[in-house]
């Protein structure tokens, strides 16, 4: 086709050719892939400005975006338009917004946008995974500082088989439901559910779902070698000084102390005293205000470092959390119903500090 430079991959996963394509369509992004599978199709397009913003966190905002017209059903009644974004379009934003978030740089502060658009719609090949691993390859496409691509699959226990990207009945009975995301050298996330299924079953679920997530990931250096892009040049995120985290060290009996807090508000607080602490033994001494302001945001780096570095030491070092409980040990767990007396229905639930609060 005259003006079409496309460029495809296809990659087989559970027994399904899984293909992405690019260069065709939403040229004026800066990627665009369609992913396809069976006869689903999930329009992925990423755009990233050139100017920093002026937040000191990446503004990525990421849509997956149902509409009727993707099953060939049209909005009836005197509705003609689709509505707002309901509870499953939202957890599939989600569920592509994690794994793809910690890819780029810390420093990287440019407003990024990834919009998925489904297009079509096969019940017997769902789309979530489809639109992570489209939205991985639309980014790994474009120029942004994307460290590596990531994708995502299903993995379901079926009969006792493990089962990648099954059907529609096959999901539906499945004693185990997951869906995972990785890299080509590690798994980065994972969410879904099980009927009590075995230790042995999920680290056999989970080696399965990686070894078909290493495939997807080859596949998309593939195209994104096709496409000859290369990511664009970001500034090198700021280094605190050794001499200054050596120093920050020097204190450490500050840090395990306000760490030992269980309480999470107190420790908190202790954490924030310490590092008071620090910062004015570290910087005493210094009369001009920019030496001194400088100083201080060194220190505060340094302490968030070594905070860090202590923490996760010492849960490695006793196998205890930084509560106080041992890796395998949960929190206390309480529900109650029926709390709300004129509502239909009410429950909360509470998990440690965390509570929820549902009513209908």
């Amino acid at each position: 086709m005259h003006g079409v430079n496309e460029h495809s991959v296809s990659v087989e996963v559970g027994g399904q050719t899984l293909s992405f394509s690019t260069g065709k369509y939403a040229k004026q992004a800066d990627g665009a892939v369609v992913v396809s599978c069976g006869d689903s199709r999930v329009l992925c397009t990423a755009v990233c400005s050139h100017e920093p913003s002026r937040f000191d966190f990446l503004p990525l905002t990421v849509d997956y975006v149902e509409r009727e017209g993707a099953v060939g059903r049209i909005p009836g009644d005197f509705l003609k338009r689709d509505g707002r974004p309901n509870e499953r379009t939202t957890l599939i934003s989600r569920l592509i917004d994690r794994p793809i978030r910690p890819l780029f740089p810390k420093q990287f502060r440019n407003e990024t946008q990834v919009i998925c658009n489904l297009i079509s719609y096969d019940q017997d090949v769902e789309t979530d995974v489809m639109a992570l691993c489209g939205a991985s390859a639309a980014l790994h496409v474009s120029d942004a500082p994307m460290g590596e691509a990531v994708a995502g699959v299903r993995v379901c226990l079926v009969d006792g088989e493990l089962v990648l990207n099954p059907g529609f009945e096959a999901r539906i009975g499945a004693e185990l439901n997951v869906v995972m995301a990785g890299t080509k050298t590690a798994i980065t996330m994972v969410e879904g559910g099980g009927n009590e299924v075995s230790e042995e079953q999920m680290l056999e679920a989970l080696d399965a779902g990686h070894a078909a997530i290493k495939t997807i990931v080859a596949a998309l250096d593939e195209l994104k070698a096709k496409v000859g892009v290369e990511n664009r040049e970001v500034e090198a995120a700021y280094e605190v000084p050794a001499d200054i985290i050596e120093a920050v060290k020097g204190h450490s009996d500050k840090i395990v102390a306000a760490l030992a807090v269980k309480e999470k508000h107190a420790r908190k607080a202790a954490l924030k005293e310490a590092r008071s602490a620090i910062v004015e033994e570290l910087t005493a001494g210094i009369e001009d205000e920019e030496e001194l302001a400088a100083k201080t945001d060194e220190v505060k780096a340094a302490f968030g470092k070594v905070e860090v570095s202590i923490m996760r030491n010492g849960v490695i070092s006793t196998r205890t959390r930084i509560d106080g409980r041992a890796p395998d040990e949960i929190r206390d767990i309480w529900c109650e119903v029926s709390m709300a007396p004129r509502a239909h229905g009410s429950a909360i639930l509470t998990r440690g500090e965390t509570q929820g609060l549902v009513l209908s």
